[in-house]
């Protein structure tokens, strides 16, 4: 079987082991095609001697990493290490999210890999049918797949609510502009002609708005094609940092 991998987070490559580990397991009856997704754990993947391992030249999204890789792999994985067990899971989410055809091929996440916490996640039915041999060999749980983020449109596309999913005082982002901030674990968009008027399970910024939409010259976005994601706020990244020094 053709593997394709997707690995993201710089924590994967402080533990370049772990990697090696996962791509050696699984290249005993496979062939593998991996892949860094990003920009900033290409450094750290030099120096750990894995750039004869995994792609690491091309920088794409985890979303569209997986999409290159459907076309040419019989089933893809996404590696991760989240800084917590459910911030990776809604990552995990949220990329399948962006994903076009995300029952193309079977798609497993490979989450916080070397803890006692980690596990796999099948993403699409076709995965269900290879999670229990993954579980086995790489000796972690396996977890259904969790809902992904929804869009629902009406008024004749007029109107568009976008669910997601994030954690409380995490910020909310459109097309790389901060324009909310969680107060639930669930957070509804809520768009009318093309522009953000509410949000629910979370709180509006006004500037951020304005900003999105240009000011004065109102631009619209159609919110059911945006680049939306979440972040955790500058505050709680600098406390994250701390802790670990």
């Amino acid at each position: 079987m053709q593997i394709g991998i997707v690995i993201h987070n710089l924590q994967l490559m402080d533990s370049p082991q772990t990697v090696k580990n996962i791509l050696t397991l699984l290249s005993r009856e496979n062939c593998i095609n991996a892949c860094l997704c990003g920009t900033m754990g290409k450094v750290a993947a030099i120096d750990a001697g894995l750039e004869n391992l995994i792609e690491i030249e091309q920088v794409l999204k985890p979303s569209a990493c997986i999409e290159a890789l459907f076309r040419s792999n019989d089933l893809v994985c996404l590696l991760n290490h989240g800084r917590e067990l459910q911030t990776g899971r809604i990552f995990g989410r949220i990329v399948v999210s962006h994903i076009q055809n995300p029952e193309q091929k079977p798609l497993i996440q490979i989450e916080r890999p070397g803890c006692v916490d980690g596990e796999l996640i099948a993403w699409n039915r076709a995965a269900e049918l290879h999670i229990e041999k993954f579980s086995g060999l790489l000796n972690l749980i396996s977890q259904p797949p969790l809902p992904v983020t929804s869009i629902e449109i009406s008024d004749q596309g007029r109107r568009v609510l976008r669910r997601i999913s994030t954690f409380p005082g995490a910020n909310i982002m459109v097309e790389g502009f901060v324009v909310g901030k969680a107060t639930s674990s669930e957070v509804a968009l809520i768009s009318q002609d093309g522009f953000l008027i509410s949000m629910e399970g979370g709180v509006i910024k006004e500037q951020g708005i304005k900003i999105l939409h240009n000011y004065e010259e109102r631009v619209p976005v159609d919110m059911s094609r945006a680049w939306v994601k979440t972040a955790a706020s500058r505050k709680k990244i600098l406390k994250s940092a701390k802790t670990y020094q």
